[in-house]
């Protein structure tokens, strides 16, 4: 599966969303850029999915809202050095 990631994703609003604002692939997490702003309901935020495993060194920004994680997310996988650091 190829993966997709943003070139710039920042400054964006999502307000009276019913959902999660955006189901996003763990290795594409680090492409959203900062100043975004969420209004969400409670117990949704940006739901993230399947593996992080691209070698290299990443941040998960912080935004307004949550990241979710539902089901097992691993992160590196055999002979990949990944180093994630999430912003409190």
């Amino acid at each position: 599966m190829a993966l997709h990631f943003f070139t710039e994703f920042r400054n964006n609003s999502f307000s009276a969303i019913e959902k999660h604002a955006m189901d996003i692939n763990a290795n594409a997490v680090h492409t959203i850029g900062a100043n975004n702003s969420f209004s969400l309901n409670s117990g949704y935020g940006i739901r993230i999915t399947d593996d992080f495993d691209q070698p290299g060194d990443y941040v998960w920004l912080a935004h307004s809202a949550p990241y979710i994680i539902e089901d097992l997310v691993r992160i590196g996988g055999t002979g990949n050095g990944v180093h994630l650091t999430i912003q409190p």
